[in-house]
């Protein structure tokens, strides 16, 4: 009975993990190729279009019915960190993976 347990148990982690490693696989092709469109806002974020177009916005003149959380003061900053700690993050876990095989 226990062999039995024992054997089911293995069953279904192998099979959860598959399909985790299915999920990420796929989340991570999305990821890769997001980082050039990713790139192209942090030049923006650091150029002088930005800040013409943050000037803009705070002009009477400014669209008000125009998304624009892209000049927020923190939107692209937390952006750029969180980007930072996910490539953090998946090389500390590659890391991880290597080193126990």
């Amino acid at each position: 009975m226990e062999q039995i347990e024992r054997i089911k148990e293995m069953e279904r982690i192998m099979n959860r993990h598959e399909e985790v490693l299915k999920k990420f696989n796929e989340t991570l092709k999305d990821f890769k190729e997001s980082q050039s469109d990713y790139n192209r806002l942090v030049d923006y974020y650091s150029s002088s279009d930005y800040l013409k177009d943050y000037d803009w916005s705070n002009e009477p003149d400014f669209p008000k019915d125009i998304k624009c959380g892209v000049l927020s003061e923190d939107g692209i900053y937390n952006i750029i960190g969180d980007n930072y700690s996910t490539a953090i993050e998946m090389m500390e876990t590659a890391l991880e993976i290597i080193k126990r095989h």
